[in-house]
């Protein structure tokens, strides 16, 4: 049997948003009128949440009302 054993995958380094990119691209979704279903506003409230939660795009996307307590 060969004894070479497979190459590992490189380490997954993640990319770290700096302040002002992240400052850049809450001020240009801020700044959309309109794009395809989304009403003016949404993509800012959209990026803030999975921003400031950690959301999941599938997590953001099956949230209903009723999942939302705005009293706690």
């Amino acid at each position: 049997l060969p004894t070479i054993s497979p190459s590992r995958p490189e380490a997954f380094v993640p990319y770290i948003y700096s302040y002002d990119e992240l400052h850049n691209l809450f001020q240009a979704a801020k700044n959309v009128s309109y794009a395809k279903t989304l009403y003016a506003g949404d993509l800012h409230i959209i990026l803030l949440l999975i921003y400031s939660t950690g959301l999941r795009i599938s997590e953001l996307i099956s949230l209903n009302r009723r999942d939302v307590d705005l009293t706690e």
